[in-house]
Formats: C-alpha cells, sequence, structure tokens
C-alpha cells in the first residue's frame, strides 16, 4: 500500500489537478439546475425579459446540459461544416488541456543537482571509523626507510652509502666491510629520484616513499657480531602483517584509511583521506591517483579432482579430509594434450609479460610429468632414441584413481579440503603417497631419499618424477630465479594450481555436502603479478566533517592522455646484483632526476612491478616489497594465511562466492586478484593527501598542502527538476494554442472576422432579440400588445441598435416561454394601473413555435 510518505510533490500536484478538473466538470452541471430552481417554472412556463432570456440562453447552453439532453445546440453533426470543424476542436482542445492538467505535474520532482561553476576549497583530514581505521596506529614520527642487501652476508645496495669489497668467486661470498657498521638508510638522494615524478601530477598522487605498512614494530638490536652492526646497534622501524578486517565480499569501489579498495576487480590506490568543506547537499571532485592493481591469467589443465563424500561411519574411517574414492579424471588434459613443448621467445617484459602462456606452460608441464608419473605415457628417452609420448593409455573421461585398493584414500589428499577453495604452489602435491613420492637430495657425492608415503604405490612412477621435475615448473613459470639480475626485465611473479572450490557433479548448486554425494574440483594453473599505473577517480562528499561516512567513490577509470609525450615516466633500478641479495627499486620520475641514477625508464600508462619474492620483517621498504608478499600469501590460500581464512571453509558466503567464479579459467583468476587485493588493504596505506598537515588528530603528519594544487570542487544544491515526457500533452496543447492565436490573427486581419462583425453575429444569436424580432425574422404578424383596448409601440425585425439602447427599449419586454403553442409577451405600461399589476393580451401565433 502506497503510503503518503511514498508521494512525491508531482504526484500531489497530478492529484489537485485531477480533482480539480472533477469540480470544474461538475460545477457546470449543478449551477444551470440552481439557476433553473431560481426561476421558479411553473407549468414549464417561465416569465422574464427578453435580456433576461439572453443572458438565461448564454448561460444554460454554455453548459453541459446541451450535450447531456441532446437538445438543438448538440445536434453537431447537422450543422456546417465550419461549426461542425470548431465544435470538435473546442472539445477536442477542452480534454487536451484537462489531460495536460493532470498529467503535466507528474513530471515534477526535486533533484540535487551541480551548481554551474566548480570553485577551489580547502581539504580537511577526515578518519576512519570501521575496523580498518580504528585499528590502523598514528604514523611513526621517527619512521625511517631501512634497505638490506644480501642474501647470506650483507652487501651494499644500490647507491647507499655502505663501503665494502664483495668477492663472489661462485663457490663462497666474501665481503671486506670498511665501516664498522652497516647504514641500512635510503639516501635522501635516491628518494628525491623516486619522488621526482608525482610533482609533475596532482598533489594527490603518491611515489614509493609515500606507501607505509599499515602495521609496524621495532626490530630487534642486532648483536649477533656475524658481521657489521646493522645502524650501529638500534632498531629500525619494519613492517607487521596484522589483520584488521576483510573487506573480500563487499563488492564494491570503497575508500578506507589510507586508500581505494576496488574489491569489483582487484587494485588498492593510496590516499591519505580528505574532504573538502562541508555542503549541505554535497560536493564531488576528481583525483589522479596511484594504484597497484594485480594482473592473473588463468589456464584449464582439463583435468579435474572427483571425490565421494562418505555415506557411512565405516567408509569415513578410509578418508581423509573427509574425502572417499578421490580420482583424476582426463577432461582432455591427457588425451589431447599438445605434444611439442611449448617454448616462448623472451621478448621485453613491460610491453608483453606473456603471462597466458607462461601460465599454459605450468599446465603443459604439470599434465606431462603426471602422465609420466602414472605411465599414461613416456618421456623421451636420448640413450635409446625413444621419443617422448609413444603411446597414450587415456581416453576422454577416463579416471585415475588417488586411493588404495581398500578404497583409503591417499595422503595427498591432507592439504586438500572438499568444502574449501585450495591455491598451492606445489605442482605436484595432490600426487603425493600414490608410489611414496620421493625427494632426492645430493650433498657432495651422497644421495638421499625422502619417502612421503611407504604404503604400496598405486602408479609406478617409471620416469623417476620427483621434486626436481615440479618444483622446476614454478621456475619456468615466473621466469626468473634467484640468480637473475634484479632489474626491470624481472617482474614480480607468483605461478601456482587453483583447485576450485568443490561443485556437485550433478550440476546442481547445493551447498550441501550429504552422504555419498559426488563432487568435482577443476584444476588450474595460474600466473600473476602486479603493475602499478594510475587511475582517475570521482569522489561525493556529504557527511560530517570530521569522518569517512560520506565520503563515496563514483567512478573509477583509467587514466587518459592525450598523446605519448603526457604518459608517465616510469623508472626502475639498475642495481647490477641478483634477485637473491634483494630487489630494486621502482617508481615516477622526472627526466632529469632519472639521469642522477643508474636507472631503466619506459614512459607507458603503467608499469610491471620489478622483484623478487621478498619478506617482511627485514627492511623497511613496502612501496619496493608489499605486492610480492601479498602475491606469496595469496598462493597459500587454504593452508596457513596469517588472520583470515580465505579457502571459504569457515565462510559460507565466500565459500559460494568461489564455488561461482571457479567455474572458468578467466573467472578463476578474479579469485586470486581480489585474494590479493584483500591482503594488501590489510597490510599498506598511502600517506599522501591533499589535508594540511598541522592537525595534531591526524594520523599522517608528513604530508603538504598546495591550494593551487588542489581540485576544482562542484558543489551541489536543490533544484525542481521534470521528466520531460509528462509535458507532451502541455506541449501538444501549448503548439496547438499558438496554431489557433495565429490562425486568430490571421482571419481578423485579411477575412474580416473583425470585432463588429462579431457583435453583429452575436446580437443576432441573442435569445431575447429573437423574441422581440420574430415577427421579422419568421415573418409572422407582428405580436401586438394592448392595454384597455389601445395599442402599444413595438419594434420589428431584426435590431442593429446598440445593447445599452436595446435594454433599455426592447429588453425591458417580458416573455412567456414554455406554454404549449404560445408566446406570452407581457408589457408593463408606465403610467397605468394594471388590475393584478399589468393587463396582458395574447395573440394568436400562425404555425406557432415552442421557446
Amino acid at each position: 500500500m502506497i503510503s503518503l510518505q511514498d508521494l512525491t510533490v508531482g504526484q500531489v500536484s497530478g492529484m489537485i489537478a485531477a480533482a480539480v478538473f472533477v469540480v470544474q466538470f461538475l460545477v457546470p452541471i449543478a449551477l444551470p439546475v440552481i439557476l433553473l430552481g431560481l426561476l421558479r417554472p411553473r407549468s414549464a412556463a417561465v416569465t422574464e425579459s427578453a435580456v433576461s432570456w439572453s443572458v438565461i440562453g448564454r448561460y444554460l447552453h454554455s453548459s453541459l446540459w446541451p450535450i447531456i439532453l441532446r437538445t438543438d445546440s448538440a445536434a453537431t453533426f447537422s450543422a456546417c461544416k465550419s461549426a461542425l470543424f470548431m465544435s470538435f476542436f473546442k472539445t477536442f482542445m477542452l480534454v487536451l488541456i484537462a489531460i495536460a492538467a493532470i498529467v503535466t505535474p507528474l513530471g515534477l520532482y526535486e533533484g540535487i543537482v551541480a551548481e554551474p561553476v566548480s570553485e577551489a576549497s580547502a581539504f580537511h583530514y577526515i578518519k576512519d571509523t570501521s575496523a580498518m581505521g580504528y585499528g590502523t596506529p598514528p604514523r611513526d614520527t621517527n619512521n625511517t626507510w631501512s634497505r638490506l642487501c644480501g642474501a647470506f652476508l650483507l652487501v651494499p645496495c644500490p647507491n647507499d652509502d655502505n663501503k665494502a669489497t664483495v668477492i663472489d668467486n661462485k663457490s663462497m661470498v666474501s665481503v671486506d666491510y670498511r665501516d664498522e657498521w652497516y647504514s641500512s638508510k635510503v639516501p635522501q638522494k635516491v628518494i628525491d629520484v623516486f619522488q621526482s615524478g608525482a610533482s609533475g601530477f596532482a598533489e594527490s598522487m603518491s611515489s614509493l616513499f609515500d606507501i607505509q605498512y599499515r602495521s609496524y614494530i621495532k626490530s630487534v638490536i642486532d648483536d649477533n657480531k656475524k658481521g657489521p652492526l646493522i645502524d650501529n646497534g638500534t632498531a629500525r622501524t619494519i613492517g607487521n602483517y596484522q589483520p584488521l578486517s576483510s573487506i573480500l565480499l563487499n563488492d564494491a569501489i570503497m575508500p578506507v584509511e589510507g586508500l581505494i579498495v576496488d574489491m569489483k576487480n582487484g587494485g588498492i590506490g593510496f590516499r591519505n583521506h580528505s574532504a573538502p568543506v562541508l555542503k549541505q547537499y554535497g560536493s564531488t571532485w576528481s583525483e589522479d591517483l596511484l594504484f597497484i592493481v594485480p594482473d592473473t591469467v588463468c589456464v584449464d589443465t582439463n583435468l579435474t579432482l572427483d571425490f565421494l563424500i562418505p555415506r557411512t561411519g565405516s567408509e569415513g574411517l578410509l578418508a581423509r579430509n573427509g574425502i572417499l574414492k578421490p580420482s583424476i579424471t582426463d577432461r582432455g588434459g591427457f588425451i589431447d594434450l599438445n605434444k611439442t613443448y611449448p617454448r616462448w621467445q623472451i621478448d621485453d617484459f613491460q610491453e608483453n609479460p606473456n603471462l597466458w602462456y607462461r601460465a599454459y606452460r605450468a599446465a603443459w608441464l604439470r599434465n606431462a610429468y603426471s602422465m609420466a608419473y602414472m605411465n599414461v605415457t613416456n618421456l623421451s628417452n636420448e640413450t635409446t632414441g625413444v621419443k617422448a609420448f609413444a603411446y597414450l593409455n587415456s581416453e576422454m573421461n577416463k579416471t585415475f584413481p588417488l586411493y588404495y585398493p581398500n578404497n583409503e584414500t591417499t595422503s595427498g589428499w591432507l592439504a586438500i579440503d572438499p568444502q574449501s577453495l585450495t591455491v598451492s604452489t606445489s605442482f605436484g602435491q595432490y600426487l603425493e603417497g600414490t608410489k611414496g613420492l620421493s625427494n632426492k637430495s645430493t650433498v657432495g657425492n651422497q644421495t638421499t631419499e625422502y619417502k612421503f608415503d611407504t604404503k604400496i604405490p598405486i602408479y609406478p612412477n617409471p620416469f623417476n618424477i620427483n621434486i626436481t621435475q615440479w618444483s622446476s615448473i614454478d621456475t619456468l613459470c615466473r621466469g626468473q630465479g634467484g640468480g637473475d639480475l634484479a632489474n626491470i626485465t624481472h617482474i614480480v611473479a607468483k605461478c601456482g594450481v587453483l583447485n576450485g572450490a568443490p561443485r556437485r557433479k550433478d550440476g546442481s548448486a547445493s551447498l550441501m555436502f550429504d552422504p555419498g554425494s559426488a563432487w568435482s574440483m577443476s584444476m588450474y594453473t595460474c600466473m600473476s603479478t602486479a603493475k602499478a599505473t594510475i587511475k582517475t577517480v570521482k569522489f561525493r562528499f556529504n557527511g560530517t566533517n570530521d569522518d569517512m561516512t560520506g565520503l563515496e567513490v563514483l567512478s573509477l577509470v583509467d587514466k587518459t592522455y592525450p598523446n605519448k609525450e603526457s604518459q608517465p615516466l616510469w623508472g626502475v633500478e639498475n642495481t647490477e646484483m641478483y634477485l637473491k641479495d634483494g630487489g630494486p627499486l621502482w617508481g615516477l620520475v622526472s627526466e632529469e632526476k632519472a639521469k642522477t641514477l643508474n636507472l631503466s625508464t619506459v614512459r607507458k600508462e603503467s608499469l610491471y612491478l620489478p622483484g623478487r619474492d621478498s619478506s617482511m620483517g627485514w627492511q623497511n621498504l613496502p612501496g619496493a616489497d608489499f605486492a610480492s608478499i601479498a602475491l606469496g600469501m595469496a598462493y597459500k590460500t587454504g593452508m596457513s594465511t596469517k588472520g583470515v581464512d580465505y579457502s571459504g571453509q569457515s565462510n559460507l558466503a565466500m565459500f559460494k562466492k568461489w564455488q561461482e567464479l571457479s567455474r572458468t579459467p578467466a573467472s578463476s583468476a578474479k579469485i586470486l586478484n581480489l585474494v590479493w587485493t584483500d591482503l594488501a588493504a590489510n597490510m599498506v596505506v598511502g600517506t599522501k593527501s591533499l589535508a594540511p598537515g598541522q592537525d595534531s588528530k591526524r594520523k599522517r603528519d608528513d604530508v603538504t598542502n598546495e591550494s593551487s594544487k588542489t581540485p576544482p570542487v562542484t558543489s551541489y544544491t536543490r533544484r525542481v527538476k521534470y521528466h520531460y515526457a509528462y509535458g507532451i500533452p502541455a506541449f501538444l496543447a501549448l503548439v496547438l494554442t499558438v496554431g489557433a492565436f495565429t490562425t486568430t490573427l490571421f482571419f481578423v486581419f485579411f477575412s474580416g472576422a473583425k470585432p463588429s462583425t462579431m457583435r453583429t453575429f452575436l446580437q443576432h444569436t441573442s435569445a431575447g432579440r429573437f423574441l422581440t424580432s420574430q415577427s421579422g425574422i419568421s415573418g409572422h404578424a407582428q405580436p401586438q400588445t394592448v392595454y384597455e383596448g389601445n395599442a402599444l409601440p413595438s419594434d420589428g425585425g431584426y435590431s442593429d441598435t446598440p445593447t445599452n439602447i436595446w435594454v433599455k427599449g426592447a429588453g425591458k419586454r417580458r416573455f412567456t416561454l414554455g406554454a404549449e403553442g404560445w408566446t406570452r409577451i407581457v408589457q408593463e405600461v408606465p403610467g397605468y394601473e394594471a388590475k393584478g399589476g399589468s393587463t396582458v393580451a395574447y395573440a394568436p401565433i400562425p404555425n406557432p413555435t415552442r421557446y
């Protein structure tokens, strides 16, 4: 039911107009009836003066009663064409105007519209009252950027102030330090270079050194004396991952403390949030912000993991993690495998990182090694000259059991849960236990083999596929290793296997793991990296002055550039050291500053981040490390991810989301992007802001404000607006009205339709003048009024006498209308006293007409 609160201003106006229309329809029906009652008709006869009959006739015939009673004036079809047309046109116009009066107000509504001119506004810090803001510690005013290089021994980092001689003779590394202690502090000249490019953009643009860890601690004092003391034995700030709140299921682009988080597609933008002066109806503005976004590609292995849920308690004893009779099903991954090894030429990693091809090669190698392990096919043998894939023991939808003859599940399923999604960097883990999968470790001339399971083998593994082959897939997929140079050519990368959330084999969307039900899991190989880009964010602020509840992201799009020269210039260190010793710095740079360091530069819309497998707690360079750390954590989903369970096992809504997304490789890639985004949002914050730095309550005190660089702010106000579709009847009525007035002017000036002509027609069609001149109209004898035998003067024929003269003369004659066959003419004679007030003479009318 619609209540009064649900009605708009336009709807109320339309209802009022409809009520007015009904009243305007009923009143012209009621008032003539009242007039008729006031005339007090007796035997259907009323006596009034001629002028009165003119007024009465006008009143009665202009009402709706002629149409209702179908009297003479309503006989439109029998009239001349001109009268017929104008009658219908008048009726149409009246109906159209009535419709317009009702419909037109329905289009009215109140809206909030933008002011025509944007203006500069002072911005102020606004706090995040959610868990993300509440748990974020204030920034450490003594925070310094720290950087440590070296895999086993500390070595000087590029462009730092440490002095040492590094001797690397491949068998061992030695470092001859010239100073008593090792400085981890990043020199200011390096910071200036990687902040120089941001100055060419708006004040809100962040650089590498505007990114901080959300949570941080102080390192322990270095006193191991195995090398030079770090920072002369003082503690330094290091990152500490301590998640505050998972926002993964929000499916929105939302601001949180220090970030813009895109939980629709993945990615975080860096901004210490501020807002302009509060306006009554809010304000909007746009900013260009630095974003780090994940980029993932997944490839279907065309193999599935199928299993049953135990039906009885005895079956449950044979299961591992609640899984019974697991098996691999060939959906084309074996039978349709391309027999040619996928080779690809290393190209410019920044222009074409070949993510899909890397993931595809990982899928190819995983399937090929699995086939060799299970003796589905053979590997090449250079000794005997036998080529690979000489035989193929598989067919479409053939199953390969991962359980023993007594139905006991292998140990490979200990890391896979039936009620969760899992991501792992171990490509052969699902085959553990089927043959006592071994890891051969060679030290000198001695080889040690480690058995993972001592049960009777399910598969013979004739080609001795071991952990060496499985681990090589990761290296070949990522395209880098610890022995590669740390520069722009080697990007942050992570590869692994995504086992999709299980789905019922019967095709239903059920989430219930009923006893005896059959389930299937898709298996994809995925490759992920991250890239820096600039996005344009449109904000709206309509809340209180001191918190972020009213801050909203209206749109998020990639920044557009008019030409190549206007695109950002990215710089990456040429470190001349290996990735095992450290990763390079990157950031927006200016052309002048870039020349002061050994950098590789590229001018393009985005930059694939360079880097290696980073860890937290070693140095304080979150901008260089966090993307790699978050990727490493994302590829442990379903395992030991600190703080948040991203597998869906403990969150049914998340499990349902993963179940839907893991249906295809493309949507499965989004899973890793979203997990990475949630991890990164809990890991880092942006410190760059448009807010002034004097507010002691702010959590970021290292920012400045230049009003000249603040974006123009558009304020909003309340306005009455209109849906133009509702104005169509009014517009049509206006057009016809203008046409009618134009035609009127034409006939007035060119067709003799002058006021004098109109006066003549009005007088000649007046009911009173008809009565006073009826003999002239009909050709009958003029009725004669007598008094005591004397004839009284009378007017004959039509009269063009002016109205004021006619009213004083013939208009005063009294006529009785309604008597059958008679018109009674009554004339009062001044100076005579008549019996009963008047003397009446009746004159018969030939061919009498009833009036």
